[in-house]
């Protein structure tokens, strides 16, 4: 071992000691990277550049040096260049070559420490990120970063720090998606990783301005998946009848309070400076239906024994704010069922977190949801809380009101309407603001089932006029509206709305997302309870002015729209869809969202006007379709899969220009913004408009469809059936010369290895039929060439070659030879020869063989119906019935 010491303390120059090799002779040729400025770092990046080029030395002393030189760059370098990347990558990948190709051999030997190799990868991956920030381009993982991940991912990860296994999700999810990546990650380590990874995570991103809700859902839906593979892997029954509140273990692990918390404040700070779009669109992050369905993932899967009471009140009590935008069944049963676990806690519990927050604001949610939510105990807690503390007159009234409301006991009207009056007397001498103290007076009637146009409440509402100079609030009207909106009542919904009209409330000066509900779930309702589409739009009309100029939401356009179809107002309905839906311009890529779990509303109003495009047949035309299906491309980002049965449609219709130009559109769209939702023209769209344009003799559409085709470098290779029916248009436009091109060329392809086929010789024959019999013999004659026997479709064809040119006679010696090939006459082979044959001569002798040769084959055919009569005239349809 001194000996081994001493010599290495002699190498001052290793590389004077070994012969230098020309260029002819090197073992192998390493790239040249540019020259590296003359800092420390960058000289022994040069030495590690020599030392890796050397084949002379040791391998065991080339690999001291080579890790000796490497970790001092490592430590010394907080980024690397472009060129500096470059060499380390094949210092790094000697390395492994002389450790046995891995990073710790079968001895356990590591070239480089743990904390070495971490981080090399800290600032690898940075620099990579770092010239990748545009995003342009796909970000060039180097070999030796592929090795290193692959080897920090196999070790116990809490022994790696939580910035790096951040750098190991960013890295990923430059090449791959955000969730992928990081659901890999859970689902390999999930019981490694720590609320510290996710604390770092959220921070990476907001501090790199790129927090986003992506996020927060991909966190959970990793956790969902590794929950889901963890129980089919354990043997464990998936419970998808009862929804608890719980994760597995592993949610726990990663998610906690300042999870929560960040996701709060994130989706406040959307709305700091304006409120959200109806219909938001372009920026998602604002979108109010993605807002709801990301809080309702996140409140199911709280875990309530080991979440903090901030949290879960925190995340109920925007759920409760996002509730009042839109209707949401599913966040609303998750708030009840949070409700009902904290109705369950501690009374000083609940009490203590009271009184940390800064205002009434979650007391007053708690009153209102465990009152409405029924509650009890949870409601006198928070009732008691209210009432011995400095809170609002206001509040203290509510809380008042709602105890007297909703005690367990029944009471008479009268007994009822004097508790209520004598808590209004008791606050007539304080400082209680009279026209909010009316807004919760209307509010606490109304959750607690009093008839919003009842008796009761007009002499409840009498008794607090007498007392107090108030004004209603239009808060007062909406929770009334929205009582008769619960109770299905559209008459009281209507009759309300229209007294706070004639009484000026003025619902235009304060548009908020509340009250916009309350309006639009007045459209739906008078929707679904009036019958007369003319007697809504009057209604309509009313509400709309309310309205600010807000566009409805998605659900009230739905409702309307159903109405509209149904009377077949179609231009209205257009009309509409043009003033309450966004104007999106015709090419863009971003317009209202179809394919997500929360895009639901805005996918059944998309499928509703589909669907009335595919089965609308009141008109000849079917205009009114295609002018509709026109509508839809402004609006909505159409699924590919429903061009195809759109097509046929309009092929169907005959309107076969609008199927050429939805083909049209396809192609377009692949062109521009080729991606997994505008995929190119499937091979199933060029068979069908081969065979409808063919059919229909539509000789452009077929040309262009053809020509399209051969430029389509997504279908290079054509099987047998898109080929025959190619083949089958062009015969159908009896174009003999093309179909006689496109057959020679077929015909190199034999059966055998997926070639021509019998469909393919039906089509040829009827192809020459159209030119000379002579031609129909001859191929007939050399069909054994292409290795295809006559079936029934191939000898059909040739005996409606034979009637078709006046050869009835030749057509019957025919039939007779039938048995040759194991085929037997049928009724349906009569009708053929029967139906082609152009000359009422002709069919008479047919008629007269099949009854005295075939009488019971014939009847059958006659009780078809069938038969057509001969015109002396060359027909106009195809030669095979269907084709």
């Amino acid at each position: 071992m001194a000996l081994l010491s001493h010599r290495y303390r002699s190498w001052t120059n290793p590389l004077s000691r070994f012969k230098k090799q020309t260029a002819s002779k090197a073992p192998y040729v390493i790239e040249e990277p540019q020259e590296i400025q003359s800092t420390s770092t960058a000289n022994k990046i040069h030495e590690l550049k020599q030392y890796v080029r050397t084949t002379d030395m040791p391998p065991k002393l080339k690999e001291k040096l080579l890790s000796s030189k490497l970790s001092e760059v490592i430590h010394e370098s907080d980024k690397l260049d472009g060129e500096q990347i470059k060499i380390v990558n094949s210092v790094f990948l000697e390395l492994f070559k002389l450790n046995g190709r891995m990073v710790d051999n079968s001895d356990g030997d590591i070239f480089l420490s743990l904390g070495d190799l971490i981080r090399l990868f800290e600032i690898s991956a940075w620099s990579l990120i770092a010239e990748h920030a545009d995003g342009r381009q796909r970000l060039q993982i180097p070999k030796y970063m592929s090795i290193l991940t692959q080897f920090l991912l196999s070790q116990n990860l809490h022994q790696l720090p939580p910035k790096t296994l951040v750098q190991l999700v960013e890295l990923g999810s430059h090449n791959s998606s955000f969730e992928i990546v990081l659901s890999s990650l859970i689902s390999l380590k999930s019981h490694f990783l720590t609320p510290e990874f996710t604390h770092e995570l959220l921070h990476h991103y907001k501090k790199k301005g790129q927090l986003k809700l992506q996020i927060f859902e991909s966190l959970v839906a990793s956790l969902e998946r590794a929950e889901v593979s963890g129980r089919l892997n354990s043997g464990t029954p998936l419970n998808t009848t009862n929804v608890d509140l719980s994760l597995h273990r592993s949610t726990s692990a990663i998610i906690d309070d300042q999870f929560y918390a960040s996701f709060i404040e994130y989706v406040e700070s959307l709305f700091i400076e304006s409120l959200p779009e109806i219909h938001e669109y372009q920026n998602l992050e604002r979108n109010t239906d993605r807002i709801q369905y990301v809080t309702n993932i996140l409140l199911a899967h709280i875990r309530p024994d080991q979440t903090s009471l901030r949290s879960i009140l925190g995340m109920v009590k925007l759920a409760y704010e996002l509730s009042h935008v839109s209707e949401n069944q599913q966040l609303e049963a998750n708030i009840l069922r949070v409700i009902a676990f904290v109705n369950r806690l501690p009374k000083e519990t609940i009490k203590f977190e009271l009184d940390l927050q800064e205002d009434e604001t979650l007391a007053e949610t708690l009153l209102v949801l465990s009152r409405s939510k029924n509650e009890q105990f949870l409601a006198e807690i928070i009732t008691e809380y209210i009432q011995d503390n400095e809170t609002s007159h206001e509040i203290k009234f509510q809380a008042s009101l709602y105890e007297i409301l909703s005690s367990d006991e029944e009471k008479p009207t009268e007994t009822l309407l004097t508790n209520v009056v004598d808590l209004i007397s008791s606050i007539q001498d304080s400082d209680i603001d009279p026209n909010e103290a009316y807004t919760r007076l209307s509010q606490g009637l109304m959750m607690m089932s009093i008839e919003p146009r009842g008796e009761l409440f007009d002499r409840i509402s009498n008794e607090f006029g007498s007392r107090f100079n108030y004004k209603a609030s239009v808060l007062s009207y909406k929770y009334r509206i929205d009582k008769a909106v619960e109770l299905q009542d559209h008459v009281a919904a209507i009759s309300i709305f229209e007294d706070s009209l004639e009484r000026s409330i003025d619902w235009v000066g304060e548009v908020e997302p509340k009250l916009l509900k309350t309006l639009n779930n007045l459209i739906i309702l008078v929707c679904n309870k009036v019958e007369d589409v003319l007697s809504i739009f009057p209604i309509f009309v009313k509400i709309k002015q309310q309205m600010g100029g807000k566009q409805i939401n998605a659900d009230s356009i739905l409702a309307m729209s159903s109405k509209m179809l149904q009377a077949e107002y179609v231009g209205d309905l257009i009309e509409m869809l043009k003033r309450e839906l966004p104007q999106i311009d015709k090419d863009a890529v971003v317009k209202l969202p179809l394919a997500y779990p929360w895009s639901v509303k805005y996918k059944q109003l998309f499928e509703q006007l589909q669907s009335f495009v595919l089965e609308y047949n009141n008109e000849e035309t079917h205009e009114t379709n295609w002018v509709l299906y026109g509508e839809l491309h402004k609006y909505f980002q159409v699924p590919f899969e429903t061009y195809l049965p759109t097509m046929k449609f309009f092929c169907e219709k005959n309107r076969l220009n609008a199927a050429l130009l939805i083909f049209r559109q396809v192609k377009k769209l692949n062109e521009l913004h080729g991606d997994h939702s505008n995929l190119p023209p499937l091979k199933e769209m060029y068979m069908l408009l081969f065979q409808y344009f063919g059919d229909k003799l539509y000789e452009d559409g077929v040309i262009e469809i053809h020509e399209s085709l051969k430029m389509d470098i997504n279908l290079t290779k054509q099987d047998i059936a898109l080929q025959n029916c190619i083949l089958n248009a062009y015969s159908n436009l009896q174009d003999v010369s093309r179909a006689r091109e496109l057959f020679l060329s077929m015909s190199t392809s034999p059966k055998l290895i997926g070639g021509i086929n019998e469909e393919t010789i039906q089509i040829m024959i009827k192809t020459y039929t159209y030119n000379d019999l002579a031609y129909v013999q001859k191929f007939w004659n050399n069909l054994s060439q292409f290795g295809i026997l006559p079936n029934r479709a191939i000898y059909r064809q040739y005996l409606i070659a034979h009637v078709y040119h006046g050869l009835v006679d030749d057509a019957l010696a025919l039939v007779e030879g039938m048995g040759d090939y194991d085929l037997e006459m049928d009724s349906e082979l009569l009708i053929s020869m029967h139906n082609y044959c152009l000359e009422t001569g002709g069919q008479k002798h047919i008629r007269e063989w099949a009854e005295e040769n075939h009488q019971e084959l014939w009847n059958s055919a006659v009780q078809s119906g069938l038969l057509t009569g001969a015109t002396n005239y060359a027909p106009s349809n195809n030669l095979i019935a269907g084709s």
